[in-house]
């Protein structure tokens, strides 16, 4: 009887770690080492698109047009130098995979030419903007992350597939057309924090949650073949860091003064 009470202890003891081993593995793969956010962007003059089907086919290079204010769900905010907004749908890795793709969506884009263009119209010359259209529904875009498992800056490297439609708008003659295109990229740097920049809880780059340690920063210019021209982008600082951090420097150079 003994024997059957022992025995009876060390399989539910067994069981008992068992399940205990499945629950961390589970709370451990619940969190995400990247997790969802914004990420905002500037675009440098040197973008460029092929409008071949216009009277006067040409290549119009474009530059950044700032979007001002962007509304995340909570009314507008103030987005600084930003021109360009991607959304991480979802958040990447476990604590397992080294690389993860994730669902992401351009839910903002401004740009104008960087000088007027005559397309042939007859409005004759004129600037041309470029306005992310959010009636027509978007295709399936997704980036995947490699070295998420790895330390250091910078973190690991990403490839992106970004589909949307934009409008073309003259400045004289108004609407011309709704133009689709794909964004690709490839073995672009990132890392967790921005470099330079002060980590500011609910600040760096819209995060959902407040912890900057899973945010997500590319490093230096991001190339996007467009098939038909290109577009690049650097990651703009954000309002609140941009702030606090000259509001650091301004008390830095009043201490100073103070010691002289």
């Amino acid at each position: 009887m003994t024997r059957v009470l022992k025995a009876r202890r060390l399989l539910a003891r067994s069981i008992l770690a068992v399940a205990l081993c499945m629950t961390f593995t589970g709370m451990a793969r619940a969190t995400s080492i990247l997790q969802t956010g914004f990420d905002l962007f500037k675009t440098p003059p040197g973008s460029s698109f092929d409008f071949p089907t216009v009277p006067n086919p040409q290549t119009v290079t474009f530059q950044g047009n700032l979007l001002g204010t962007f509304d995340f769900g909570s009314g507008p905010i103030n987005v600084g130098q930003a021109d360009t907004i991607v959304e991480r749908v979802q958040g990447a890795g476990d604590g397992i995979l080294d690389s993860d793709t994730i669902d992401i969506e351009i839910v903002a884009l401004s740009l104008v030419s960087v000088s007027p263009i005559d397309l042939g119209f007859g409005a004759g010359f004129e600037d041309l903007f470029i306005i992310l259209n959010t009636s027509s529904p978007s295709l399936q875009s997704n980036m995947t992350l490699n070295g998420l498992l790895t330390e250091g800056e910078p973190h690991g490297t990403f490839d992106s597939i970004l589909n949307f439609s934009f409008d073309v708008v003259g400045s004289v003659g108004g609407f011309y057309a709704t133009i689709e295109k794909t964004f690709t990229s490839s073995d672009n740097e990132w890392q967790h924090a921005p470099t330079g920049l002060p980590l500011i809880d609910d600040i760096n780059h819209l995060l959902n949650a407040g912890n900057e340690s899973n945010d997500f920063w590319p490093s230096g210019l991001v190339l996007h073949d467009t098939g038909g021209g290109q577009h690049s982008v650097i990651a703009a600082p954000e309002p609140g860091t941009a702030v606090l951090l000259g509001v650091g420097l301004v008390g830095l150079a009043a201490r100073r003064r103070r010691k002289r």
